[in-house]
Parts: C-alpha cells; sequence; structure tokens
C-alpha cells in the first residue's frame, strides 16, 4: 500500500534532504559520512540505524550495494537513489540490495520511514562507485558491517568480510585505525568493530587489504542512536 503524505509534509521533508544534497561529480573526492541528514523526524519516527557501503567497485552496467536499517515507529520504509525511489513498501526493519549505476560518480541514497499518520524521517547516505580494477592488488569480494543497537555511547557493529589475496587486514573508524587486526583471517571472517559513537550521526568504518602489491580500501556509513 503507497502512503501519500500531506504537502506541507513533503515540503518541509523536502527542505531538510535538499539541506544535505550532493552532485554526481566523477573528479570529486568521496563525501565524509558527515554528509548526512538527521535520524530523527515528525510524528515519532526514528531511523534507529542505517548502513550502506561508502565505496562500491564494479564493472557492469549495475552494481548492488547491500543496506541494512532499523527504524521506530514506522510502518514502512523507502529507499530513494539519485532523486527516484528505487524501493517502496519495504518493511520497518530489515535488508535490502539497492542497485546503482556502475559509474565513476557518487550517487545519493536517502532511507524514509513513514508511518500510517503522515510521519517520517529520513537519513541520507553517499555512495561512490568506480569502475574497474586494479592487477596484483588484494581483491575485497564483500564487506559489510551490521548495527545491533547500542550499548552505553557506543553502537555494537560487526564487520563481515570475503578477500582475495590479502596479507593483512585493518579497519578503520572516521579515518582512526583500531589497530592491524593480527588474529583475523584477511581471506575472511567477522568481528566486532570498537569506537562507532551511538549518536544519531554518520560514521564511515572502513576496511583497508594489503598484499606486497599494494592496498584496497572499502567502507561502509552507518548510524546509530538510542
Amino acid at each position: 500500500m503507497r502512503l501519500r503524505l500531506p504537502f506541507a509534509a513533503l515540503a518541509a521533508a523536502g527542505l531538510v534532504l535538499a539541506a544535505c544534497s550532493s552532485s554526481n561529480n566523477a573528479s570529486s573526492p568521496t563525501p565524509g559520512p558527515t554528509s548526512s541528514g538527521s535520524s530523527s523526524g515528525s510524528g515519532g519516527v526514528i531511523v534507529k540505524t542505517f548502513s550502506i557501503a561508502n565505496d562500491v567497485h564494479c564493472s557492469g552496467d549495475t552494481v548492488d550495494a547491500k543496506a541494512s536499517w532499523t527504524t521506530t515507529g514506522a510502518d514502512e520504509v523507502k529507499i530513494e537513489v539519485d532523486g527516484a525511489f528505487v524501493q517502496t513498501d519495504d518493511p520497518a526493519n530489515g535488508t535490502a540490495n539497492v542497485t546503482l549505476a556502475c559509474k565513476n560518480e557518487t550517487h545519493r541514497v536517502v532511507l524514509q520511514a513513514l508511518d500510517k499518520s503522515g510521519g517520517s524521517a529520513a537519513v541520507v547516505h553517499f555512495v561512490k562507485t568506480e569502475r574497474g580494477g586494479s592487477s596484483g592488488k588484494p581483491v575485497i569480494v564483500s564487506y559489510s558491517d551490521k548495527v545491533d543497537g547500542c550499548t552505553g555511547q557506543n553502537a555494537n557493529v560487526t564487520a563481515t568480510w570475503k578477500t582475495e589475496n590479502a596479507e593483512a587486514i585493518e579497519f578503520a573508524v572516521d579515518g582512526d585505525a583500531i589497530g592491524a587486526h593480527a588474529g583475523l583471517d584477511p581471506a575472511g571472517g567477522s568481528t566486532e568493530i570498537p569506537n562507532v559513537a551511538c549518536d544519531g550521526k554518520p560514521h564511515q568504518v572502513s576496511l583497508t587489504a594489503t598484499n606486497s602489491n599494494g592496498q584496497v580500501t572499502r567502507s561502509q556509513t552507518v548510524t546509530a542512536s538510542n
């Protein structure tokens, strides 16, 4: 069932999202996670967590970026990419593969949570897609971060990865390395990621895989609030 929001609510939401907009520009650096919007909105609707890849390497016409989210007070979720809805009537809590055009550009992804009375909340994340790869360097086959609420002031974040030709891996939060993970298998596994604040703001969690030919990095943007 598709919901129709009152014009005033749509206009207000449009003003909030417009303030967070970013043009697609292949020559621009990857936007930081602080480019996102608010996690709370009207009618008691709150986006508790939202996670999606911050950068994706691809080779075909399109590529899927896995998104996950949790909300309170919402009845459905819609996902918008570059101004067009690509997912509608999604559950209030769930996961989805968000399809993006495989171009050297940055995509604006909006998660909108709605209730039946017209209340809504939205979070904006940015995903940079890059075509091609580098021969000889490690390949990060898959990487995702799952957010499972908060404990105190920190979010409960679990990273899962799979790589090829990696000799070592390292994680970072908002650009700050949290140390080399000598006890983890570079080829794949999962681990808890510390130091991700539970403050309703977007944070970038990065995985770097390294071998003698160089390194590659992939990132996820996560948002969590109490």
